[in-house]
């Protein structure tokens, strides 16, 4: 799987990539909902893309994965720490 997604695939790159993570490393899920850490779905696709482009054309597709894993996403909020390193251009409401 690529680092970051192509230009016409970000929607199904951040899908697989939740779908590799359930396998791979289920129980560092929560760090793909989380503005704290490099992998953090949002950043990827504002690395691969732009920032304008994941509120303006990916945001849907990265709320209904939230929607389908609500325990990584409590986990994440439950972990976030805002340090230096935050992204900070993530959703509102991934960061409260």
């Amino acid at each position: 799987m690529a680092l970051y997604p192509g230009f016409n695939n970000a929607d199904q790159w951040m899908i697989d990539k939740v779908a590799e993570w359930k396998q791979k490393y289920p129980t560092e899920l929560w760090k793909l909902f989380s503005p704290d850490f490099g992998d953090y779905l949002p950043l990827s696709i504002h690395v691969g893309l732009s920032h304008e482009a994941f509120f303006t054309k990916h945001h849907d597709t990265y709320n209904k994965l939230k929607a389908e894993n609500p325990e990584a996403v409590a986990e994440a909020r439950k972990k976030l720490f805002r340090g230096m390193y935050t992204y900070s251009g993530g959703p509102d409401a991934d960061y409260r």
